[in-house]
């Protein structure tokens, strides 16, 4: 057990329960499903009972050091007040798209993330051919053990997320670098297509020897959207694509996320910005598409003095129109508390999964007395 974590976070039925909330989000939209709605919050019980962790030495501490890590879930685990579909979950974040530091890139540690790709570690496209999934190495180590060490002391407390190990075009822009990547799906989009293909493969061999850990204790998984799954499941994106026309996403972008999508039973795809919804009607393409996660640019608020994503914007709307539109479910994640209500004015709440933070266990259970009747317990 980690120090300190006691038995369980929810009572073992109420987890049970909350799962299976999780497990039917996973099933066929229908009409009078009603809203999924995960809320938490700080627990100011908790936190007078638990003394707060000490700050890491370093950054280095702060990443790599898997027993300080593991305090670290433990408090966040300890501390945190759960309500409405919440259940504890544990993200195995090492930045996003750690494949390319298991292939050899460069990265850099920051107080919030780890940056990859800070300097092209390939000059040309043949040098790909020299690369392969260090096993080795310090990435890959550290995310398998660190998830091992999670699985093993779950014991159906909380579920454990599959790393972040990015895809397609966004891994190849990070061994590559972004301006020459741009120039070359102009100048050459076969051999593009060509590296992509290498990507893949070690993208799958990644997430696969992940699940295999994951599927070896427990018999769910999340990912960094805490939302759990019986099935295997990955939230795929590709933030590059950003940058692409539609004509080219369909070419090279799509091919890449049906390889992808065909290594796992269920998918959900993060709608990263506005510039991105132009590629919706071929997202909705991808066998084994299940829901589709809309993440609007954060902006920063001068007057609540706090960094949130508009969801009740028209063009926000309009996005989760179209995504409900092609029989989707849909996933809001970051959404103020307050912006719930407003949104479900312009959509239904059927299939939809809310993500929502509140600042107390007052103000989260005050919210849920609001919210419940769209959930259809």
């Amino acid at each position: 057990m980690m120090p300190g974590l006691k038995n369980y976070m929810l009572e073992p039925e109420e987890m049970a329960r909350r799962l299976q909330r999780h497990f039917h989000f996973w099933d066929r939209r229908y009409e009078g499903e009603g809203a999924y709605i995960s809320i938490t919050a700080p627990d100011e019980k908790q936190l007078a009972v638990y003394p707060a962790i000490a700050p890491p030495k370093d950054l280095e501490t702060k990443w790599f050091d898997i027993d300080y890590r593991l305090k670290r879930y433990d408090w966040d685990l300890q501390t945190t007040y759960y309500a409405g579909d919440a259940v504890p979950c544990v993200n195995v974040d090492f930045g996003p798209g750690v494949l390319a530091a298991m292939l050899g890139a460069d990265y850099r540690l920051d107080e919030h993330t780890i940056w990859f790709g800070t300097g092209p570690l390939l000059m040309g496209r043949q040098d790909l051919d020299r690369l392969e999934v260090q096993v080795n190495g310090k990435a890959y180590r550290a995310v398998m053990e660190l998830t091992r060490r999670l699985c093993e002391h779950a014991k159906g407390r909380y579920a454990v997320g599959v790393a972040d190990a990015g895809m397609n075009l966004d891994v190849l822009a990070s061994l590559y670098g972004r301006e020459k990547l741009l120039l070359d799906i102009l100048r050459c989009p076969d051999a593009i297509r060509a590296m992509l293909r290498r990507i893949d493969s070690w993208w799958a061999r990644v997430v696969d020897d992940n699940y295999r850990i994951i599927e070896r204790y427990t018999g769910c998984a999340a990912s960094w959207i805490p939302i759990a799954n019986q099935r295997r499941w990955y939230p795929l994106l590709s933030e590059f694509s950003a940058m692409i026309s539609p004509v080219m996403f369909e070419q090279i972008v799509l091919p890449a996320l049906q390889r992808e999508a065909a290594s796992l039973k269920q998918v959900l795809f993060n709608l990263d910005g506005e510039e991105a919804i132009r590629h919706l009607p071929l997202i909705k393409q991808i066998i084994g598409l299940h829901a589709i996660e809309w993440d609007p640019v954060p902006q920063y608020s001068t007057a609540k003095r706090l960094i949130y994503k508009q969801f009740t914007s028209k063009t926000s709307i309009e996005a989760c129109r179209q995504i409900q539109a092609y029989n989707l479910k849909l996933v809001i994640n970051g959404i103020l508390p307050e912006e719930v209500p407003a949104i479900l004015r312009h959509i239904s709440p059927d299939g939809v999964f809310f993500i929502v933070s509140c600042d107390s266990r007052k103000s989260a259970d005050e919210f849920y007395d609001q919210v419940s009747p769209w959930m259809r317990l």
